[in-house]
């Protein structure tokens, strides 16, 4: 070998094992951060870090459990079955409503009314419309009167119902019994001029209105029976004590009877299907026997439906 040579690859042998200097250490340091720097999301895939990783399974494992839960047939079973229940509750609910409903039409289609009662520490009951309340109570009545009441002696105020008879029977059936006489003149006489006879009265009413009753009687007497078609017309039907006009003609009976009944009465409704009467009146009609002039008197009950 060349002497010249050894030198050289001495000086080349140190080169490469001496460690490299601090200027060769920081430019490796920054090209390796370069190297690792993220590239800008451009919609490429990018491998997931391993808390990234993590996450994804986690998700997954969520979805694919309520996946599984949707489609269990168990799960399936017991939402139908909550789906019915559901349904027959709405279907209850609104049957319920409409029979309060129809109860409600029915109530008032039948008199039954909603007024205000203002209760007083006096005893007294006002009933009727409530004006006014506030430090003086003003109340209209039901006939029409307006009554002024301190609210120091008001005890209470309440809504109630008042009956039907404060509102007259339309559309009632009804039975009525009274037990009366009647006394006359008969012309000829068979026995006597002047008689006297209990009487039992059977009719059956219907009233077509508020005012107006119709009504198909049998009068019962000593001397035989007597039917009769009449009607009734009542003065202040939307009270619960009331005047009354009949009329009846008399159309038949045992001895071919024929004439009229004229009177007046007056009538108490207890309660939309219980009342009594009193009535009075003339009685004229002839018969095979004569003519018949007389006055009768009649009180009984009245039943309605």
């Amino acid at each position: 070998m060349n002497a010249r040579l050894i030198p050289l690859l001495f000086l080349a042998t140190l080169t490469f094992l001496a460690p490299p200097s601090a200027e060769a250490r920081r430019g490796r340091v920054e090209m390796t951060e370069s190297d690792t720097t993220e590239a800008p999301d451009d919609g490429s895939a990018t491998e997931p870090t391993a808390e990234g990783e993590e996450q994804v399974e986690v998700e997954v494992e969520v979805e694919d459990a309520n996946a599984d839960w949707e489609s269990d047939p168990r799960t399936i079973r017991l939402q139908k079955k909550e789906a019915r229940r559901y349904d027959r509750a709405q279907a209850k609910r609104v049957t319920k409503e409409l029979r309060t409903q129809q109860d409600a039409r029915k109530r008032s289609a039948e008199g039954m009314l909603r007024e205000d009662v203002l209760y007083v520490n006096d005893g007294s009951v006002y009933r009727g419309r409530l004006l006014d309340q506030q430090d003086i109570y003003r109340i209209q009545v039901n006939g029409g009167s307006i009554i002024a009441v301190s609210d120091q002696n008001v005890i209470r105020l309440s809504r109630e119902e008042r009956f039907a008879h404060e509102t007259g029977h339309a559309r009632q059936f009804g039975l009525r019994i009274g037990l009366g006489g009647v006394a006359g003149l008969s012309y000829p006489a068979e026995d006597e001029y002047f008689t006297t006879n209990e009487t039992l009265e059977t009719a059956f009413t219907y009233a077509p209105s508020h005012s107006f009753e119709v009504e198909s009687s049998v009068l019962l007497k000593d001397d035989g029976w007597k039917g009769a078609l009449g009607f009734r017309y009542f003065i202040n039907p939307n009270q619960s004590v009331k005047g009354y006009q009949l009329t009846s003609v008399i159309v038949g009976g045992e001895k071919s009877a024929l004439g009229l009944r004229l009177g007046n009465g007056v009538q108490w409704d207890l309660s939309r299907s219980f009342g009594l009467f009193v009535h009075h009146g003339a009685t004229f009609y002839a018969q095979n026997e004569g003519v018949h002039i007389g006055y009768h008197v009649d009180i009984g009950t009245q039943f309605r439906r």
